[in-house]
């Protein structure tokens, strides 16, 4: 492995079949083949490393996020039971539980692996917008039917049997109707 200085913004490190540029303005990395094809390149200003504490000993929180082409998918991470075998997109929690086996590698289409190599908690793909859950100790109609949006006939009847056994006869009737004409003879009997 050699280390070269390059312009005076650039650093290169050539390691064979993989080289690594670091852009000393923005601190950015990028990994090529010996081609000069691109492998992996960093998102500028994206590498945190935030100091922090946890039960008042001190931690950092480290942070850092890579471009990947459209064409490109991401395998690994371990064991998951949610079907997902493009992890593109995909938020996980790497932790371990019953059923479920955390590796912080994941491999590349493009034919490259990464490990994040650490001992604390991580987010692959974290999401950007975080939800507070409240709990409230009586909900709203509008907080029960929860959204509007989900127009399938099994969850418009379900809605409807909520509604019926609440007492609101006007909105099961309703939802029965909808589910009936999205095509649910289990509401069609409902209804009945």
């Amino acid at each position: 492995m050699a280390l070269q200085e390059g312009s005076l913004d650039i650093t290169y490190v050539d390691g064979g079949e993989i080289a690594i540029t670091v852009d000393k303005q923005t601190g950015k990395l990028l990994l090529t083949e010996r081609s000069g094809k691109i492998m992996l390149s960093e998102i500028p200003g994206s590498r945190k490393l935030i100091p922090d504490s946890i039960m008042g000993e001190p931690c950092f929180v480290s942070e850092q996020s890579f471009e990947s082409p459209t064409d490109e998918f991401i395998f690994g991470l371990g064991q998951f039971q949610d079907g997902h075998y493009n992890l593109k997109g995909v938020s996980h929690r790497l932790i371990q539980v019953n059923s479920q086996i955390a590796i912080p590698f994941i491999f590349s289409s493009k034919g490259y692996g990464l490990l994040w190599h650490q001992y604390g908690l991580t987010d692959f793909n974290p999401a950007d917008n975080f939800i507070s859950l409240d709990k409230q100790d009586k909900s709203t109609e509008s907080e029960r039917v929860l959204s509007k949006t989900d127009t399938n006939p099994s969850t418009l009847n379900n809605m409807a049997v909520i509604f019926l056994e609440e007492g609101d006869l006007d909105n099961a009737k309703k939802l029965f109707t909808e589910a009936v004409n999205g095509g649910s003879t289990e509401a069609h009997h409902n209804l009945r």
